[in-house]
């Protein structure tokens, strides 16, 4: 009778161990998946900005530039229904994106977005999916490497990696703390957890 119900025991272990695998692989091939369309949606979102050579909608030749009135709102090109405020490069884990000017956790698989601030006011703050094709590889990031962006109208912001910090999904006001002049972020792999990584700019042309 032990040696049966130990048979029962084995089986039922083994067949939840199999189940349990295989959610794991679907997991891990939606994810892939997810992460692909992603990559390819700034690709194409790239190409349009490039190749058709779009003007911001809010470009109207004679507005205040940047510099004199930095609390202007971001320029923003308007594709598909979706605004973008710029492009952002970092080539040492190579990555070049368009990046959303409104925050919003559906359109976030498309590309990374303003979390919030401006690049004009030195508090940018670029949320991104851990996507390998987004900001998944951000952590790779040490002080000194630098993140350019650039807005619509050709503006370039050049940055510098300072500091790199982890903090929990409850603490998002920490996001905010603190004077960096530009902040990447993007969710940890367990999701609980948010990879920040802080930059200072060191040059505009």
């Amino acid at each position: 009778m032990k040696k049966n119900n130990i048979k029962l025991c084995s089986s039922i272990f083994k067949i939840c161990g199999f189940i349990l695998i295989s959610l794991a692989l679907v997991l891990t091939f939606y994810n892939l998946g997810e992460d692909f369309l992603a990559g390819r949606s700034s690709n194409n979102v790239l190409k349009e900005l490039e190749d058709n050579k779009l003007v911001a909608e809010d470009f109207i030749p004679g507005t205040p530039d940047y510099m004199a009135t930095p609390k202007m709102e971001m320029p923003t090109v308007k594709l598909d229904n979706t605004k973008y405020i710029g492009v952002i490069t970092i080539d040492k884990i190579g990555i070049k994106l368009p990046v959303q000017g409104e925050w919003n956790f559906k359109k976030l698989r498309k590309s990374p977005a303003k979390y919030s601030g401006s690049a004009y006011l030195s508090n940018f703050i670029i949320a991104a999916h851990s996507y390998r094709s987004q900001f998944g590889r951000i952590w790779e990031l040490k002080n000194g490497d630098k993140v350019k962006f650039e807005d619509m109208e050709g503006h370039i912001f050049e940055y510098e990696v300072i500091g790199k910090e982890t903090i929990s999904e409850k603490d998002g006001l920490k996001l905010e703390e603190g004077e960096w002049d530009l902040t990447l972020f993007t969710c940890s792999l367990n999701t609980q957890y948010r990879t920040v990584v802080r930059l200072r700019k060191i040059a505009t042309y």
